[in-house]
């Protein structure tokens, strides 16, 4: 086994970054749950207001990419959002058909 360099850690229990990615992963995952967990909106819905807020009238291809998630994902959020009167889309081009801002 190679010695560490100076300054790194050695993992005892071997483990690699991506396994440490996944973990830290969960953890802010119940962090987030239980930080929200007495307010309104999800974690998920929280983090949708923010990003269209913070990019004000963005496609929905951009809010997704800020937000890291599947374009069909903050769609369904959108969706909610708008049920809810809070976002609506508005044509960027009227003539690019599907082209839309939040």
């Amino acid at each position: 086994m190679r010695s560490a360099g100076p300054g790194s850690r050695h993992d005892p229990l071997g483990t690699s970054l991506l396994f440490e990615v996944f973990a830290l992963n969960q953890a802010v995952g119940r962090f987030l749950s239980e930080a929200t967990r007495d307010g309104p909106l999800t974690p998920a819905e929280y983090a949708a207001y923010s990003a269209i807020f913070e990019l004000e009238a963005a496609t929905p291809t951009a809010i997704a990419t800020r937000l890291g998630m599947r374009l069909t994902t903050f769609m369904d959020q959108l969706r909610a959002i708008e049920r809810r009167g809070h976002a609506r889309r508005l044509p960027t081009r009227p003539t690019a058909g599907r082209t839309a801002s939040c």
